[in-house]
């Protein structure tokens, strides 16, 4: 890793980094408040490992353009974005995935050496190699809490979802332009959108939740 710490802010300034695993690995916290920082990762770019009230990824402005294999943004917590140009391309981005149809049950996809059958109802997670191991996880943004989205631009090209929580997804403000290999948005639990604008360009489930409300 390139970075290794407790807590990250981005204030000022030009980074350049290159890592053959995960780029920027933090333990509490990563702000992006300003300067611009470039990321190209092996693993994931940004992994924020703690759980409670640390483990979140904040962004207030700035410049932030991740390049990586597996997720661009792993917040384990909760992922914020208020103001600045977050820009993601994770595996490969959304047309590293290709769908077929071909008679079957449900579409079948290829990525790589994984592939499903068309057997089920696509999942990235159900991409298996021919040792029936399964892809790893290639999210633009990923975390186990929510994500708050009041501001900014986000731009996000990825092989798996672009944004995927299992808690809420709020969107008031901003401007996210997505393209997915699997869903857009996903969320175990509520999608509000209530302001802003979301472009879909391509994807499996454009708009995917438990409960989904646009009324903005």
């Amino acid at each position: 890793s390139a970075i290794v710490c407790g807590g990250l802010k981005l204030c000022g300034g030009a980074l350049d980094i290159t890592s053959q695993r995960d780029a920027l690995v933090c333990g509490e916290y990563l702000v992006a408040a300003a300067g611009e920082t470039s990321v190209s990762s092996g693993g994931d770019g940004v992994r924020v490992t703690s759980d409670g009230d640390n483990g979140y990824f904040s962004m207030s402005g700035g410049v932030l353009d991740v390049v990586s294999a597996q997720n661009g943004i792993h917040a384990q917590s909760a992922v914020f974005v208020s103001g600045g140009e977050l820009k993601l391309n994770s595996g490969g981005g959304s047309t590293a995935v290709m769908h077929f149809r071909s008679g079957r049950s449900y579409p079948y996809a290829k990525h790589g050496g994984f592939a499903t059958d068309g057997s089920v109802e696509f999942d990235f997670s159900a991409l298996v190699s021919g040792d029936g191991s399964s892809a790893p996880s290639k999210k633009g943004i990923k975390t186990d809490g929510v994500v708050r989205i009041n501001g900014g631009s986000t731009e996000v090209s990825s092989a798996d979802d672009s944004v995927s929580a299992r808690g809420d997804v709020q969107i008031s403000s901003g401007a996210l332009l997505l393209s997915s290999g699997d869903d857009a948005i996903h969320t175990d639990n509520t999608l509000a959108v209530s302001g802003g604008s979301v472009e879909v360009s391509d994807s499996y489930n454009a708009l995917e939740g438990r409960t989904v409300s646009v009324e903005g």
